[in-house]
């Protein structure tokens, strides 16, 4: 749920008061507004899973 701002997700642009929801195993790489913030509530079913070669390292790292 978006509650300030918007970010773009592709070809895909969501705003304060858009809700989406995605199936399991969806990736996505949102990204803020360039302009402007975005302040979003999320709920997750699992851990999230990070793209970047570097954020993967840290992520097998206990504790993060």
């Amino acid at each position: 749920m978006i509650l300030e701002g918007g970010y773009n997700d592709g070809a895909i642009r969501f705003e304060a008061g858009d809700f989406t929801a995605n199936d399991v195993g969806v990736r996505h790489k949102p990204t803020a507004d360039p302009d402007d913030y975005c302040v979003a509530l999320v709920g997750l079913g699992g851990p999230l899973e990070f793209g970047g070669a570097s954020v993967r390292l840290l992520q097998t790292r206990p504790g993060i």
